[in-house]
């Protein structure tokens, strides 16, 4: 395993501002673990953890996060230096041994974030803290040569309709992208404008991500999050996903796990030979309307390919005919409503078409960016 010194700071990028609350977050959360102690990586300051109640099996120097996903649900999950340093491994042996720096701009207080220091940190690469708008109203391309974005779709889209955010990003090195779809538009978008962005799987349970498609196959049509990394495989049973990896937590809420063991997803998907995986949605989102099973993400693929559609969330509402009925919320920038539902009417069968349609000024999103269900 790797040499792992808490107090060894060498990868923080001098062009950063030593005011910075980031680095003030990093600092707090390696000098708690620096001292033995495991840390809880809150929103607005890391805490150390006691190892009782609920956390009575905790190892020395865990990261524990608290992630809610888009369900609203909060969990916590606790990673330990092995999962750790097992998901940069898994990474490495994908895209080559070199450091591996980053431009970051999720959250330290969740796995995308603060996975990007410990990738750092273990490789010896640097990371440079920032807003993500920021890559939209300043030249960053110099800084950008060599570093590696993470994003989620929502980011992506807003700088995607920034001729700055444009350029920096085709500087990058990579975008990794997860979370959620990238709609059609941007799919477009991105392959027109030649963004390297890599598509991948993962999640918080995993220590971040666990498969990923190269940005080359990705910018020549294939779509999907590609292969599993050399520390992962994933099983479908009915199209169910189970992952077994060295990186998976140790512990999730009060449920022990064991990394040899299959850990069972809410997520679906499906395989292609010569493709990779594709994510097709989540089993706790299916709506079961008058007798069909519907998939709301299928919904929000065609409805977002409106190009005066900005956001859009489809869910189930109970209801004495249907069971649950599809009611669908929807961020718009010109159209009326009546020419939104005339598009999706011609490019839905009847029984995936919404029941009722609601005109919102703005959606929820999560500290990562993710819309967060309406449940």
């Amino acid at each position: 395993m790797y040499n792992y010194k808490y107090n060894d700071f060498s990868w923080i990028d001098p062009l950063n501002d030593s005011a910075n609350t980031d680095l003030k977050y990093v600092k707090k959360v390696f000098s708690i673990l620096e001292t033995g102690q495991s840390v809880e990586l809150l929103e607005k300051k890391p805490q150390p953890v006691l190892g009782s109640g609920s956390v009575r099996n905790l190892k020395s120097r865990s990261r524990v996060f608290k992630t809610g996903g888009t369900s609203g649900m909060p969990s916590q999950v606790f990673h330990d230096t092995t999962s750790i340093q097992s998901a940069v491994s898994g990474l490495q042996h994908r895209i080559g041994s070199a450091p591996i720096s980053s431009f970051c701009c999720l959250p330290l207080s969740h796995v995308g974030g603060w996975m990007q220091v410990e990738r750092a940190k273990i490789t010896k690469g640097s990371v440079i803290f920032s807003n993500y708008k920021e890559l939209s109203k300043l030249d960053l391309s110099s800084v950008l040569r060599n570093r590696w974005i993470s994003l989620v779709p929502t980011q992506l889209h807003f700088l995607l309709q920034s001729q700055l955010g444009l350029i920096n990003l085709r500087y990058a090195k990579g975008v990794f992208t997860g979370g959620s779809k990238i709609t059609e538009k941007d799919l477009n978008q991105i392959r027109f404008n030649e963004i390297p962005v890599f598509p991948c799987y993962g999640m918080s349970e995993t220590a971040g991500m666990i498969t990923l498609l190269d940005s080359s196959k990705f910018l020549n049509g294939i779509n999907g999050v590609g292969e599993c990394l050399p520390s992962a495989m994933i099983r479908l049973e009915n199209n169910k996903v189970s992952i077994k990896t060295k990186s998976l937590c140790y512990q999730k809420n009060t449920t022990t796990l064991d990394s040899s063991h299959w850990f069972k997803t809410n997520d679906l998907a499906f395989y292609e030979k010569d493709i990779g995986y594709q994510i097709k949605g989540r089993t706790d989102r299916i709506i079961n309307t008058g007798g069909k099973k519907v998939n709301p993400e299928e919904i929000e693929a065609v409805i977002l390919g409106h190009p005066d559609v900005l956001q859009c969330l489809v869910v189930g509402r109970a209801d004495e005919h249907w069971v649950e009925k599809i009611v669908c919320f929807v961020v718009l920038k010109n159209a009326r409503l009546h020419s939104i539902v005339a598009f999706t009417r011609a490019r839905l069968v009847q029984y995936q078409n919404p029941k009722e349609w609601n005109v919102v000024s703005q959606l929820p999103v999560s500290e990562m960016g993710k819309i967060i269900r309406l449940d």
